[in-house]
């Protein structure tokens, strides 16, 4: 095994270039305008995460520390993939997607399955067959059926079809429950599941019991962040998540954010590497960096410079002591 260290700096936001917010609360607004995820970068580097608002005293707090500022402001709620089901995780612990799924158009927001096994994001527009399930008690032991539409219908109509007949469209929580749906599509190429990108979560995974929208929960396509307005009683509104507007963060309850001074910040970590190959190859340490850096962007973390640590005899990787023994 090999062992090479890797630098990363993390740029963030000066305070002399943007304005912060601090009260005495855990929320702290921020003037710049940034998209939801640059926001959210913003927040995880420099605080915690985008405010979470789990009660309406929270959400008196979170006005406070907007103050006069605003009208519109990020929180940290935003839409993803979900179960329809109401008797199962509405969350997507697991999933089955093919190869560059989910499909990333605005209008691609239902799921199918396919005859591989593999799920795909569709318009949910488009008429085809659904799967439903229903549970029935034998001996005591909960057991789960599945059923096929006889018509072709789209995803809302296929939903309102399984819940008013079954339970729901079907949820899928592991390999062997998509093994055993897979049958259920007959001669169809696709049928829907209960999959669509309609659920609203917490940026930092928090609960989310408590609603304050302006109207409806929204399901519009294309806006799939959610902000707060305080010329509307500080209720929530959806918006695109690319519209540079300011936000409000949380900050990290066991840190004192009323005097931290935020400013670039490095950071080393040790890489392990299992390799026949020679990985100080400058190829392949430029591959590693890459594939590094898009787990970093998958998390948020935008802005960021990675590097290698060189070793005094001019490689990154050494042998580690154990493996030599």
């Amino acid at each position: 095994m090999l062992q090479g260290d890797l630098l990363i700096n993390l740029g963030v936001c000066v305070l002399s270039l943007c304005s912060v917010t601090f009260v005495s609360s855990d929320f702290h607004f921020v003037s710049e305008a940034k998209s939801w995820y640059e926001a959210q970068n913003f927040c995880r580097l420099n605080f915690f995460a985008l405010a979470t608002i789990q009660t309406m005293n929270n959400s008196q707090q979170a006005t406070a520390a907007i103050g006069s500022n605003g009208p519109q402001v990020w929180i940290g709620l935003y839409k993803t993939w979900g179960w329809s089901s109401a008797t199962s995780p509405i969350y997507l612990d697991y999933n089955n997607w093919d190869s560059n799924e989910p499909a990333s158009s605005p209008d691609n927001l239902c799921a199918v399955i396919q005859k591989n096994g593999r799920w795909s994001a569709v318009d949910c527009s488009m008429k085809q067959k659904c799967i439903c399930y229903s549970v029935t008690t034998v001996l005591g032991v909960k057991v789960r059926s599945y059923r096929t539409s006889d018509d072709t219908l789209t995803w809302l109509e296929a939903q309102t079809y399984c819940r008013n007949s079954y339970i729901d469209l079907v949820n899928i929580g592991n390999l062997v429950e998509n093994t055993l749906v897979l049958p259920f599509l007959g001669l169809s190429a696709t049928a829907w599941i209960g999959l669509s990108k309609n659920t609203w979560i917490w940026s930092n995974n928090g609960r989310f019991s408590f609603r304050n929208w302006l109207k409806e929960e929204p399901t519009e396509p294309g806006q799939d962040c959610a902000l707060i307005n305080t010329n509307a009683s500080s209720e929530w509104t959806e918006e695109d998540c690319n519209t540079p507007l300011p936000f409000l963060c949380n900050s990290d309850d066991n840190e004192n954010q009323m005097t931290r001074n935020i400013r670039s910040k490095k950071q080393i970590l040790s890489v392990e590497v299992r390799s026949d190959h020679n990985v100080n190859n400058p190829a392949t340490k430029e591959a590693i960096l890459e594939e590094i850096q898009q787990k970093l962007k998958n998390n948020w973390i935008l802005e960021n410079t990675l590097s290698w640590r060189v070793q005094p005899d001019g490689n990154v990787f050494q042998k580690k002591k154990n493996d030599e023994l």
